[in-house]
C-alpha cells in the first residue's frame, strides 16, 4: 500500500509527552510515528514541558502551545542547531491547513475537541478514537476507531484515507460544514438569540 507519492512531515502536537513514563498517549504516538517512518515519512513531536531523560531526537520541547503562531515558530526553531533550513517547515508544521490529516489520539472522552475543530475548519480530515464528542464533531469529515483496537487502528484508518482520493476529498469538503455552527459569527448569533429572546423592545 502506498499512501503518498512524496514523503510527508507529520507533526504530533501534544500538551505533555513523557517518554520516561509512557502512558496511552505516548504509546499511541510512538506507534503511529514508527509506522510513518517505515513508509519513508518524517515525524516530529512537539510537546510542552521540561526535557526527559529518554527524549527522542525528533521531539521539540516548547514552553507553551498556546502562544500566537509566529511566537510558536520562533520558540520551536530556537532549540535547533541550524534553524534556517527548517524555518518554512516549522511554519507548515504549526499550520493545520497545510496538514494532510490531523490525528487526535486522545484515550479519554473529549467534551468538545478544539484541535479537531480547528483542523476541520480548514478542511483537514480528522482521525481519532470514537470517544466523547469527537465522533459527532468529526462526522463524515474523518475516521474514528474503537479504543479497544489500539493505536494500530488509527494508523490503518490514516493509511486507508490517504490511499482513497475520492474519500479524502469528500472528508476534506465536509470538514468546514462540521464546525459551521461553532464559528465566531454563528456562536455570536446563538448568543444574541438566547439572550435577547423575550427582551422588551426598545422604543
Amino acid at each position: 500500500m502506498t499512501t503518498t507519492d512524496a514523503p510527508l512531515t507529520i507533526a504530533f502536537v501534544l500538551l505533555t509527552h513523557s517518554p520516561d513514563e509512557p502512558a496511552g498517549i505516548e504509546r499511541a504516538v510512538d506507534s503511529l510515528a514508527n509506522g510513518l517512518r517505515e513508509l519513508g515519512h518524517r515525524t516530529l513531536i512537539v510537546a510542552v514541558g521540561p526535557p526527559c531523560r529518554n527524549d527522542p531526537p525528533d521531539l521539540v520541547r516548547l514552553n507553551s502551545v498556546s502562544l500566537p503562531r509566529p511566537m510558536l515558530v520562533d520558540e520551536m526553531l530556537t532549540p535547533l542547531p541550524d534553524p534556517a533550513p527548517v524555518r518554512e517547515e516549522g511554519r507548515r508544521v504549526l499550520s493545520l491547513a497545510d496538514a494532510a490529516v490531523a490525528v487526535v489520539p486522545s484515550t479519554g472522552p473529549e467534551s468538545f475537541g478544539n484541535v479537531a475543530a480547528e483542523a476541520l475548519s480548514v478542511g483537514t480530515p480528522v482521525i481519532s478514537y470514537g470517544l466523547g464528542y469527537l465522533a459527532t464533531l468529526t462526522g463524515k469529515a474523518g475516521r474514528t476507531g474503537d479504543l479497544d483496537d489500539g493505536p494500530e487502528r488509527l494508523w490503518w484508518a490514516l493509511a486507508q484515507l490517504l490511499d482513497d482520493r475520492a474519500a479524502y476529498h469528500a472528508a476534506s469538503q465536509q470538514g468546514p460544514q462540521q464546525v459551521a455552527a461553532h464559528t465566531p459569527a454563528a456562536v455570536a448569533r446563538e448568543f444574541l438569540h438566547a439572550t435577547m429572546a423575550g427582551a422588551p423592545e426598545v422604543s
